[in-house]
């Protein structure tokens, strides 16, 4: 009798583990609790509820929607997204990750890939969180899953700060294992878009772009990540090598990121089929990452695809000569931009409104940015003052996800944004509570705000202007003034982020304990903006630890003893500013190299103080000094002046140059990029070299310059060979010098034929 009930449960155990595999469904708009997830009709509302009814082998269907869902996929399981709710076979999905978001509220992974076997697969989401989990959006650990055909972002949804607590993390964390991930958009982190510490896993065209920190991470002693095909673009790093030996990178585009591509690693450009070229991403700031038909990595994969291999679209892989590098392969389609989505907000406006349209305008900034944020867009705002919204209290004023620009300066008329003039139509942002005005959350200059006044409120007593928390916004055509922050930054700070702050006024703000500035990720970029009348006891106005400032009038700043106008570290250029009039040594001495050109430095104190010195004296070049501190050393070198600069009116603030300033064609050239702009929006190198300091000389000499005369001469008479330069300089109409070439062999003859008449 025992044997024969053993060998009866012997035999159904063989028949459950042989039964076949299922197809579970999942549909979020099935009106009903009591689904047994066996079709369409009857799905499953919620995806644990599938999960939990899944075994080895068979397949999720997810139907398109939002879920909120901490995923904990067992091994074996396929879980699928992107279905309309229709289809009977999953080759019919269209192929839009979008259709179905997995959405994340707590510190918890939002998908969960422990111990995963083989053919344990996450497909065709768009996977997302409220807040940085702990432990990555997704978290994969000792296994061997495939993670294929996901957007996978922070961007628009993050409602908490990053905070100190949290371990430095990735939208992808790897923790051991062997996992494929593969045909993937990794986008828009506050920290890594994958992290492999350690394991060992298979990355294969993927689109890595727009995170805080690098796009890939790897390391460990006896770890070997392979890295085929993808694109890491537009991050703080490309590829960044923890520790132990650098990953296996074949076929990759790594381009753009703002620190370096490679970071403690070989730059790998041009070996095994790398390549670092603009991918030529759609419309990256609207978040199109799809390539464009002459795109470089258009056929530039080096690996052939496995057939039935398809891309992000779900559409085939090879459609040209070979593969393409990234996620999207071309099949030849120029993207147009899309209709940009536009909310609208005025002082008369009702949040119940949508905002498209002025009369429908919605009355808050926040609800108007989170009425986009999903889909990523404009917010015009019209003339008015606005305050953050207490609904925000991590943030506590206007937080500004990724793909969402946010314009001031309107009248409340204007059909098209470049109707605005927002220097005549006052847009006032304020924060009624201590703390920061705007707050922007994760993305890399796929954020903006411009055109508004940024002022500190009575009421809070202490507010400050923009907060970066890993993101990286631009920052441009606004009035930063009267801002305060005893703990903190007072009017632009940013820690996990590098923005692009440009054409700003900062003025008469009051910095706190750690300044007026502070940028301490390498990256960001400070241009064309005025920085004037700050004040800061003991500490800087500006501090960087990489990038530039570039092109910016630093005038009358004052800090406390001890301390400096800008504190520069790290790999830093300098260049293109005019400095005057600070109570402040400008420059601390700095233990790394860094770029100092075609500055202006006049007034600053104390006067007697020595120039700091700086590693590489070539980099400290073509700057005009003047009551600036002991320049010994480096003046009569190196292109470096010592004179007083030639300002048009010193009295009224008028730092133009004069046509006889010895700062009109003093500079390197080699510091201008093409189509570069001064202070003013003028053209630089009007002149045969760029001029020294903010604003490019613009009118013509009012007489001969004399030492271009001589030189015109001894070209002329055949003294001096003509470079292809002094040719282009000789032959502007009109001549920069006040002489042309023609007409200095017409007065070299003239001469020669009056010589000749008095023999």
């Amino acid at each position: 009798m025992r044997l024969r009930c053993l060998l009866a449960a012997l035999c159904l155990l063989a028949a459950a583990t042989s039964l076949p595999a299922s197809t579970i469904y999942v549909d979020a708009r099935v009106p009903r609790t009591d689904g047994d997830g066996k079709s369409w009709a009857t799905a499953y509302p919620s995806i644990s509820a599938a999960l939990a009814a899944s075994r080895d082998g068979d397949e999720v269907w997810v139907a398109a929607g939002v879920y909120e869902t901490e995923a904990v996929v067992p091994s074996g399981v396929k879980l699928y997204g992107g279905f309309v709710g229709t289809e009977s076979f999953r080759d019919q999905r269209p192929g839009l990750p979008a259709l179905t978001t997995l959405m994340g509220r707590s510190r918890r992974t939002v998908v969960d890939l422990t111990q995963s076997a083989p053919g344990t697969t996450v497909d065709g989401f768009t996977i997302t969180a409220a807040t940085m989990p702990s432990y990555g959006v997704v978290h994969i650990r000792d296994g061997a899953p495939t993670l294929s055909h996901n957007v996978i972002t922070l961007g628009p949804n993050l409602s908490q700060p990053l905070s100190a607590a949290v371990p430095a993390n990735a939208l992808v964390q790897c923790v051991g294992g062997s996992p494929l991930i593969r045909d993937n958009f990794i986008v828009g982190s506050p920290m890594d878009g994958i992290s492999c510490v350690p394991g060992t896993p298979l990355v294969v065209n993927n689109t890595i772009v727009g995170n805080a920190a690098a796009g890939v991470v790897t390391g460990m002693s006896g770890n070997l990540p392979i890295l085929v095909n993808n694109i890491i673009a537009y991050n703080r790093l490309g590829v960044y090598v923890a520790k132990g030996m650098p990953p296996v990178a074949r076929g990759n585009c790594i381009f753009g990121n703002a620190q370096m591509n490679y970071a403690f690693m070989e730059d790998l450009t041009g070996v095994d089929g790398n390549i670092s070229a603009d991918p030529r991403l759609a419309f990256y700031e609207d978040g199109n990452l799809h390539i464009q038909p002459d795109s470089p990595c258009v056929d530039a994969g080096i690996e052939a695809a496995e057939h039935g291999e398809l891309d992000i679209d779900l559409l085939p892989r090879v459609m040209g000569a070979r593969l393409d590098i990234g996620a999207d392969e071309s099949d030849g389609r120029r993207w147009t931009p899309a209709p940009v989505h536009v909310v609208r907000v005025s002082e008369t406006g009702d949040d119940a409104n949508d905002g498209t349209s002025w009369p429908k305008a919605k009355r808050t900034v926040q609800a108007a940015i989170d009425a986009i944020a999903m889909i990523g867009g404009e917010v015009w705002v019209a003339e008015g003052t606005y305050a953050g919204s207490n609904k925000t209290p991590y943030w506590g004023g206007i937080r500004l996800p990724s793909y969402v620009r946010l314009y001031g300066g309107f009248s409340g008329t204007e059909t098209g944004r470049d109707q605005r003039d927002w220097g005549r139509s006052p847009t006032i942002l304020t924060n009624p509570t201590p703390g920061y005005i705007v707050t922007a959350v994760s993305g890399n200059r796929t954020s903006r705000l411009d055109g508004f006044i940024l002022m500190g409120s009575p009421a809070a007593g202490a507010a400050a202007g923009v907060q970066c928390n890993g993101a990286s916004p631009v920052i441009a055509n606004n009035v930063l003034t009267g801002l305060t922050n005893v703990d903190a930054v007072s009017a632009i700070t940013a820690g996990e982020g590098f923005p692009l702050v440009y054409n700003n006024a900062i003025v008469g703000n009051s910095g706190g304990r750690w300044g007026v500035m502070s940028f301490s990720s390498a990256g960001s970029v400070i241009s064309h903006n005025v920085i004037r009348a700050n004040t800061t006891p003991g500490q800087r106005v500006l501090s960087l630890r990489g990038g530039s400032v570039t092109n910016n009038l630093v005038e009358g700043n004052s800090t406390g003893p001890n301390s400096v106008v800008l504190d520069i570290q790290g790999d830093a250029a300098v260049a293109g500013n005019t400095i005057v009039g600070n109570s402040a040594p400008v420059l601390r001495p700095s233990t790394w190299p860094m770029t100092l050109a075609n500055n202006i430095f006049l007034g600053n104190g104390p006067v007697t103080a020595p120039w700091p010195a700086i590693p590489g004296e070539a980099s400290v070049r073509n700057n005009c000094f003047y009551q600036s501190g002991n320049t010994a050393g480096l003046v009569g070198r190196n292109g470096n002046i010592e004179a007083y600069p030639g300002f048009v009116d010193l009295r009224t603030g008028n730092y133009r140059l004069r046509a006889d300033s010895p700062c009109v064609d003093a500079g390197d050239d080699r510091l201008v990029p093409p189509g570069a702009v001064d202070l003013d929006g003028q053209p630089r190198v009007q002149g045969r070299h760029v001029d020294i300091g903010a604003y490019e000389f613009t009118g013509a000499a009012a007489m001969p310059r004399l030492p271009d005369v001589a030189e015109a001469l001894a070209i002329a008479g055949g003294l001096q060979p003509a470079t292809t330069d002094d040719m282009a300089w000789l032959n502007q109409d009109p001549p920069s010098s006040g002489i042309s070439l023609s007409d200095a062999i017409a007065l070299l003859k003239a001469l020669k034929a009056r010589a000749d008449t008095m023999e």
